[in-house]
């Protein structure tokens, strides 16, 4: 084989390199800002909140001791022992409800140590610019692939790519481009 026919194949060879490597870093970024995305939905609220979700929770176990009305017991004549017949568990959590709430809030304070929470307003505001980030990162893979078959190399689509990517209009891509 001539010179110039090793320099092309080998040209081909470097191209070809060239844009799978390019289309596999534009995949690695999807991977993890989709992971990063993840990871924000499930990042918990700001400690104020879990702690008020507990004070919300304790608070009908507490109203359970309202069944019993101290004048009840100061009766002159005719007293009884008010019957608990059914409502023992709820009793229970009653007395015990502010050991239970102490001990939740010790356990949230300790697990936020290691892992803050995020207000509401912070939370729709990271997914709204990993959404913008992730929608930029599918234009620019689709774009790739596009590219590639106007150059006659067939390239897969990711199962879950997005179909917003996938369906855009050709004008999308020469936007991106300025």
């Amino acid at each position: 084989m001539n010179a110039n026919l090793k320099m092309l194949v080998a040209g081909q060879r470097k191209a070809m390199a060239g844009l799978t490597e390019g289309l596999e870093a534009v995949r690695a970024q999807i991977r993890g800002l989709k992971e990063r995305r993840a990871k924000v939905e499930v990042q918990p609220p700001e400690i104020e909140i879990a702690l008020q979700r507990v004070d919300a929770w304790i608070k009908p176990m507490r109203g359970a001791l309202e069944i019993f009305r101290a004048p009840d017991f100061a009766a002159a004549d005719g007293f009884r022992f008010p019957s608990v017949a059914g409502f023992e568990g709820p009793l229970a959590l009653a007395v015990v409800a502010d050991l239970a709430s102490d001990a939740m809030k010790a356990k949230i304070r300790t697990a936020y140590e290691t892992k803050p929470g995020i207000s509401d307003q912070d939370r729709k505001a990271e997914l709204l610019r990993l959404d913008q980030t992730l929608m930029e990162a599918e234009l620019v893979e689709e774009e790739l692939i596009r590219n590639a078959t106007r150059a006659g190399i067939n390239l897969l689509r990711r199962a879950d790519a997005d179909p917003r990517a996938v369906l855009a209009a050709d004008a999308v891509f020469a936007s991106l481009a300025n």
